[in-house]
């Protein structure tokens, strides 16, 4: 038998059914509200490198990164992952052009640390911020 998923549709601003399930319903921790926990890895960073590395204990997570420029500004932001804050890998690539655009990503990986790098930045005063929601 199928049973209606409850949740929170963010567009419309109201609870209701947002699927079907089998024999039980089934809730994802950390879905109800969004993320529960926002850091700021890049703020309005100008020139490449990376960020700081922050723990990164696994689970959901989300990026997003975020370019302001009232010009034509372009950006490359990796996503990068450790488990000894010394190799890094590329878990995802951010890729930002025009005024105010956005990108994003999200994981579900156990890696032990995260940190986002800007690997190019272009345009007249060009700003990169990103988020880490999880």
């Amino acid at each position: 038998m199928s049973r209606p998923i409850r949740g929170f549709n963010k567009s419309t601003g109201k609870s209701g059914a947002v699927g079907l399930t089998g024999d039980a319903a089934h809730v994802l921790p950390g879905t109800s509200g969004g993320a529960s926990a926002v850091t700021t890895l890049l703020a309005a960073v100008l020139i490449p490198g990376p960020s700081a590395s922050s723990p990164f204990s696994g689970g959901r997570s989300t990026f997003q990164a975020f370019l302001s420029n009232t010009t034509t500004p372009t950006a490359l932001v990796n996503i990068e992952v450790s488990n000894n804050d010394v190799a890094w890998e590329i878990l995802g690539t951010l890729t930002l052009s025009g005024a105010n655009d956005s990108d994003g990503l999200s994981a579900d990986a156990p890696w032990a640390f995260v940190r986002a790098n800007v690997t190019s930045i272009s345009g007249t005063s060009a700003a990169v911020t990103l988020l880490w929601g999880r």
